[in-house]
């Protein structure tokens, strides 16, 4: 189901035009003054198929008739799922693919109307439907290997049908340019493979949809993991200034939903947006993301955003400040419409917020040891204005001369890290989302706050208790034990420090400021590649930058030791490093499931099979599945192989091992088999080629014509006992006697015994 999505395109003669509900621009050039003498001719125009499945995009063919002299190149530019802009001539064709397909409405009109330079039109078209696809039968399982149509269709088709689980190869470049607010159903889980590419796979857009994918309402148990999903921006800020927010996951009155090991970035709305309901900023509404749920030992009714790399997430209000700007937007993490969240251990960098709330009743977070890097915050862009009529003509002169104080070297404003908005605006310069309420209650713990650009927290109003709130509820920001890279505890618009506050209700208890460690490092191989990766100590927090993810900070302890208090080195030999601070060793764990491949696997034909599969890392308690086991042989969950084999063809085996938050890895081996060779020494020649043969070997034989033991075996190569290929040959001489020759094995041509 798809909305419309109805983009144009023209085609121009003079004054004329021609309109296509398509996304598309059509013009002919040159034109004639003279327009009552071009009036085109429209032999064709229209879609190969009113009808078309999901995945699939029409072909759009035209066929214009202009008078000699008229033009007959035209332009052909637009915005369909990727952006085009050629010439064309009079006749041609191009498929189609709408340039936002939202789930909802799942048809489109594609329609051309050509007025001339009288009262005469005419009108042709028609309406493309596009078929939705099925989703999966509930609790199926998706494996998307490619970055084909097909997968485009089977990862839809997969995160619409519930509890079902996706997996993602992680090689995968998935493009769902031009769709939009995917509903991922209850129970889905969307997993990316890091076994081979440790950042996991990419899914991506290059159109702006509202948001990809839409978690709700009421999609209980969704986990996202592991995957790098990408917007359609650039790491340049100043490419989203526009009107139009753009959300990676938009999570919708969902509870236990889990969005972890991701890297989030490119969205100039939000990498992740929690919603919950209270969109009309009611005092009385009672959502599903509560106070009493959001701090929930078990995160079992909670919306959890942990241990990602979220960053490049902006959308500044202007290029040039002189012009007033527009709608801003770009966070990392954002709470809106009564919503909570629980914010924990994820990296942001180059976010404009990285963390905010919209201000609504009920809505909060929990935010707790996150690292916030220098960058971001990048709010507008102003020019050096020297021309004072200019100035004293521009409404926002008044605060120009306030604001200069503070831009950078590029003339930037930079705005917070973290924040909360306020509901109203005071009148005042810069009062936008400045005053009145401001959410709930906010518990800021145990953060690295390195950005120094613009203010570290900002409470823009002041909290207020909602009505529907739990009895023992909270109210106002708590901010404790952060460590803040600002030597000024209060900011300001001109003066950056660590926090501000416009009305009240901010709680300063036990902070550190100017503390800035990020170049004090040690360096040790903690993710098990051999590659040293650097160890920084915070003052609060350990984390170390994993040279498998190209550098990204990975958390690894709350701790207020620093790097000269700590002894790095593996201490339990798995390969990865350890910390170890005041007598007690911090073990690493290894987030990611590891699995060993036993490489090629040689046993023999006939005998009971037993091999065990080893995996590690993640989080203990592993199911494995294989698939491709030779006949005879099967596999527990557990990963133990056995049986006894019924064919001695090898075979191609496929192992994946998942750890019980359903983190995969896996390889695949050649399964062979050798043979053991019977000893038939002795044995007359028909009992003994019928050994061979069983043991899974050929024979050959000749005789030896010396009477010692008629139509019996003196001599086997190779002996009895040996392993050897399967199939190979047995080479039998066989006694004779009267000169019978051997025949290849039929046990003929010697005496009887």
């Amino acid at each position: 189901m798809f909305g419309s999505s109805r983009a144009r395109v023209w085609l121009t003669t003079g004054t004329a035009l021609l309109m296509l509900s398509a996304g598309v621009l059509v013009r002919p050039v040159p034109a004639r003054a003279d327009v009552g003498d071009c009036d085109p001719t429209v032999r064709a125009f229209g879609f190969s198929s009113t009808q078309v499945a999901f995945g699939d995009s029409p072909t759009l063919t035209w066929d214009i008739q202009v008078p000699d002299g008229c033009g007959t190149v035209f332009e052909l530019s637009g915005n369909t799922r990727e952006s085009f802009d050629q010439f064309v001539g009079a006749q041609g064709s191009i498929i189609v693919t709408p340039a936002m397909l939202s789930f909802g409405v799942n048809d489109w009109d594609m329609s051309l109307t050509l007025p001339n330079n009288s009262d005469l039109s005419w009108h042709v078209g028609n309406s493309v439907t596009v078929t939705m696809p099925a989703a999966k039968p509930p609790g199926s399982t998706v494996t998307i290997s490619d970055d084909s149509v097909r997968s485009r269709v089977d990862f839809v088709s997969g995160v619409m049908a519930s509890h079902a689980t996706v997996r993602i190869a992680g090689n995968v470049n998935l493009d769902l340019s031009s769709l939009e607010s995917i509903p991922v159903a209850a129970g889905v889980q969307i997993l990316g493979d890091r076994s081979v590419n440790a950042a996991g796979p990419r899914i991506f857009t290059r159109t702006v949809p509202r948001q990809l994918l839409k978690v709700g309402d009421n999609s209980d148990d969704v986990r996202v993991s592991g995957i790098r999903l990408e917007g359609g921006e650039s790491d340049d800020p100043f490419s989203g200034v526009g009107p139009r927010d753009s959300d990676g996951i938009g999570v919708y009155a969902s509870q236990h939903v889990e969005i972890d090991h991701d890297e989030l970035y490119h969205w100039r709305g939000a990498g992740v947006n929690v919603h919950d309901g209270n969109g009309n900023n009611s005092a009385d509404y009672l959502g599903r993301l509560n106070q009493d749920t959001v701090d929930d030992p078990a995160n079992a009714r909670n919306v959890w955003v942990h241990d990602n790399y979220i960053h490049h997430n902006q959308h500044p209000s202007a290029v040039n400040c002189l012009d007033g700007g527009s709608h801003a937007g770009g966070y990392g993490v954002v709470a809106t419409d009564g919503a909570y969240v629980k914010i924990e251990r994820n990296v942001f960098n180059w976010n404009r917020h990285s963390i905010a709330g919209d201000g609504s009743y009920g809505t909060g977070y929990v935010a707790r040891d996150n690292l916030i890097l220098q960058d971001g915050g990048v709010h507008f862009k102003c020019v050096d204005h020297e021309d004072l009529p200019d100035l004293l003509l521009n409404p926002f002169a008044v605060g120009y001369d306030i604001v200069k104080q503070v831009l950078d070297a590029g003339n930037i404003y930079h705005t917070h890290a973290i924040d909360m908005h306020g509901v109203g605006s005071c009148g005042h310069f810069n009062s936008d989302h400045n005053c009145h309420q401001a959410g709930e209650y906010m518990d800021i713990e145990d953060n690295t706050i390195l950005y120094t650009a613009g203010n570290g927290i900002h409470l823009r109003g002041t909290p207020v208790l909602a009505s529907s709130s739990p009895p023992d509820a909270k109210i106002g920001m708590d901010v404790k034990d952060n460590v803040f890279a600002h030597t000024v505890h209060d900011g300001g618009y001109i003066t950056t420090g660590a926090m501000t506050q416009n009305e009240v209700g901010l709680h300063d208890l036990g902070n550190t400021l100017g503390l800035n460690t990020f170049s004090d490092r040690k360096r040790c191989d903690f993710d098990g590649d051999t590659v040293p990766d650097d160890f920084i100590a915070t003052g609060i927090g350990w984390w170390y930058a994993s040279s498998l993810l190209a550098g990204r900070w990975v958390f690894l302890n709350r701790s207020t030791t620093r790097v000269t208090g700590v002894t790095l080195g593996d201490v339990d030999g798995d390969h990865r490093c350890d910390v170890t601070a005041n007598g007690t060793v911090l073990h690493n764990p290894d987030p990611q499931v590891r699995t060993v491949s036993p490489g090629a696997v040689t046993t023999v034909y006939g005998e009971p099979v037993s091999l065990d599969l080893f995996a590690s890392g993640g989080t203990p308690g592993y199911t494995w599945t294989v698939t491709g086991l030779p006949p005879g042989l099967s596999a527990s969950p557990a990963g133990h192989i056995s049986g006894m084999p019924s064919s001695g063809s090898s075979s191609t085996v496929t192992a994946q091992a998942s750890d019980s938050h359903g983190r995969t890895s896996g390889f695949s081996f050649v399964w062979s088999f050798n043979a053991r060779v019977p000893g038939v020494q002795g044995a007359d020649q028909a009992t003994a080629q019928n050994a061979i043969a069983a043991a899974g070997l050929s024979s050959t034989v000749s005789n030896n014509d010396d009477c010692a033991s008629p139509g019996d075996v003196e001599i086997q190569n190779p002996l009895g006992g040996v392993s050897v290929p399967f199939g190979s040959s047995v080479q039998l001489t066989v006694s004779t006697c009267g000169g019978g020759g051997g025949d290849g094995g039929d046990g003929g041509g010697g005496l009887p015994k």
